[in-house]
């Protein structure tokens, strides 16, 4: 059962320059409407050192995802401190205006700066452009990476939960997709989406890395049953889910900035704690070893 949790609609934070930690461009207190584990009223700034990777909607390029995210951006880069890295990659597909939806593009748009991560396609057919994309995202994690996470905005949210599916253990894998990166300890999806069925290989099984899914109420490009089909696709995607009472849009208003920065928070206490009990085992089992051989035990 998905919980409708809707952030209340307030003022939108304006433009403002973020301060500190670095942005990399690549192109070739009102929190009653919050699930309750991603209620973070005030940030405070904590020493981690975040290296996130930002993925763009369809038409959009990774300057202008970048221009679009100022305010999320400050906002990360205050409560993970300056050595927070934000990397905003361009889709290796470009876009002629044909691929425009609408009229807003004419026909002699000459050079026009709009990118995606594979060219549109109806529901239930296969994408265009994939092979192009696994290969440049490849080379990038390998460059760029190991990245903590993944932040995308619409066909860059449904290539969000793409990305954190073949990096999962034991998922097949794209051929053209060979990095060494290890698998992410989250994801956030704004407007996102499921593939169509063709490529439900990436979605059975559930993806197990935790994602978390933002959906405009408003939104009419991607609605709520193709961003909620993703979410199902989801382990405890029903328990993150949130709503905001926009469009298709990556909203800035405060109490989604700081469930985004909860969650993330969350994500990283718990992966951490993992990783100390897989320390706390290994230690165990080398105590173990040990004590069987100074003792002559098998």
């Amino acid at each position: 059962m998905f919980k409708k949790w809707i952030a209340p609609l307030g003022s939108r934070l304006g433009p403002e320059i973020s301060g500190g930690g670095s942005v990399h461009h690549d192109i070739t207190t009102v929190t009653s409407g919050i699930p309750p584990s991603l209620v973070l009223a005030s940030p405070s700034p904590t020493a981690v050192a975040m290296n996130l990777l930002f993925l763009h909607g369809y038409t959009q390029s990774g300057p202008l995802f970048s221009a679009k995210t100022k305010a999320v951006q400050k906002a990360l880069t205050k409560s993970f401190g300056p050595n927070t890295t934000l990397h905003f990659p361009t889709g290796p597909i470009k876009l002629s205006p044909a691929d425009i939806p609408g009229d807003a593009i004419p026909d002699d748009a000459g050079d026009l700066e709009a990118y995606g991560w594979w060219r549109r396609a109806t529901p239930t057919s296969a994408y265009i452009g994939l092979p192009e994309t696994f290969f440049f995202l490849s080379a990038y994690l390998d460059t760029h990476g190991p990245f903590d996470g993944v932040v995308g905005f619409s066909q860059g949210a449904a290539l969000a939960a793409i990305l954190a599916a073949v990096l999962e253990k034991g998922r097949k894998r794209p051929e053209e997709f060979t990095t060494s990166h290890p698998p992410l300890k989250f994801a956030v999806c704004y407007s996102g989406f499921r593939a169509p069925e063709v490529y439900k290989e990436w979605y059975e099984p559930m993806i197990e890395t935790k994602l978390l899914h933002i959906i405009g109420s408003l939104d009419t490009v991607v609605d709520e049953e193709r961003s909620l089909a993703l979410a199902k696709a989801c382990v405890d995607g029903d328990k993150r889910t949130v709503y905001h009472p926009g469009g298709h849009y990556l909203p800035a208003q405060k109490p989604l900035v700081n469930a985004l920065i909860g969650f993330i928070l969350q994500c990283v206490k718990e992966e951490n704690k993992e990783e100390n009990l897989d320390l706390d085992a290994m230690l165990e089992g080398n105590c173990r070893q040990l004590c069987f051989s100074s003792n002559g035990g098998p």
